[in-house]
């Protein structure tokens, strides 16, 4: 990944497949799938730009398809036809004016109904539950996203804000970090599965308990 690292430009985020189904507690296989299968091949803008670079074990995506994927994967989960999301992902994007409508305040932190955009098909609003469990999904993953002055988001807190692991674009590449600091959560995570007592990481990397215990929580979650 290092030759695709130079190429990238800081603050757009670097992360493999497997990258994405960690921060995003999904699972790896469908997260491969999807993006190979789909992601590259419809959601292009109308100058064929991609959203991920590479192939195979050597692909590659940044911070914002990141977030865009998590609400990609979810609308999949529901079942909607990949053609319904990727219709409502351009309409969306042409009224916002983002390549990233998926990953707007104005869809996710002001509780815009992404149905809104499909709201042609009954299949899909005929499922009232569907959408309140879409919408508390969304609205739960939000509080876990910092937006930018342009209403993008732009750090994503995979524990929720109030623990100490953040995934910052414009810090080690985007790869999960101890908030406040430029040190890898898989370091700390290494360290203990080496033996390493809590107490001794703390004092080599001047952390908190709750840090290191945030990190080891982090690396240790699976997806579902």
């Amino acid at each position: 990944m290092t030759s695709v690292k130079k190429h990238t430009p800081l603050g757009n985020g670097i992360y493999t497949m497997p990258d994405l189904a960690l921060i995003l507690g999904l699972s790896q296989p469908k997260v491969r799938r999807w993006m190979n299968e789909y992601w590259n091949t419809e959601f292009l803008d109308k100058k064929g730009k991609k959203y991920s670079t590479g192939e195979g074990q050597s692909k590659v995506t940044d911070f914002k398809t990141l977030i865009e994927f998590f609400v990609f994967y979810q609308l999949r989960e529901m079942n909607i036809g990949v053609k319904k999301i990727f219709d409502a992902h351009a309409r969306i994007s042409s009224q916002l004016k983002t390549q990233y409508p998926f990953a707007s305040v104005e869809i996710l932190a002001n509780k815009k109904d992404i149905f809104y955009s499909l709201s042609e098909e009954a299949s899909v609003n005929a499922n009232k539950t569907q959408q309140i469990g879409f919408k508390v999904l969304i609205e739960s993953f939000c509080k876990k996203i910092e937006f930018s002055n342009d209403k993008i988001a732009e750090r994503f807190y995979p524990l929720g804000k109030e623990k100490s692991v953040v995934v910052d674009p414009s810090h080690q590449f985007g790869q999960p970090t101890i908030n406040g600091t430029n040190i890898l959560a898989e370091t700390i995570y290494s360290m203990y599965q080496s033996g390493e007592k809590q107490e001794i990481i703390g004092i080599l990397y001047d952390l908190t308990s709750k840090q290191i215990d945030d990190a080891i929580a982090f690396h240790k979650q699976k997806a579902a």
